[in-house]
């Protein structure tokens, strides 16, 4: 359920904003919107990860939260779900 994915991102929103933090660094203005979209298999894991738009000018970000999705656990289902379009926010301090 949505729910159950929301609850899985709030748990990994660390790594999430890891990725931004290093780059925000070397890119003090750096800020934006980076949706993303995943399948996840009937076992919970996650078998692709895509980026399906984003309005943040680092590759850096992205590649990093593309890496980090996969290692993420969802709950187990009776079918594949398929995360069309999650946003992540991200801003400086």
């Amino acid at each position: 359920t949505r729910d159950q994915v929301d609850r899985v991102v709030k748990q990994h929103k660390n790594a999430i904003r890891l990725c931004f933090e290093k780059e925000l660094q070397r890119l003090p203005n750096l800020g934006g919107k980076i949706s993303m979209g995943w399948r996840i298999e009937r076992n919970g894991n996650v078998s692709s990860v895509r980026v399906k738009s984003s309005t943040v000018a680092s590759a850096a970000v992205q590649d990093c939260i593309s890496r980090a999705i996969p290692n993420w656990k969802f709950p187990a289902s009776d079918g594949t779900t398929v995360v069309r379009s999650y946003p992540f926010i991200l801003t400086g301090r």
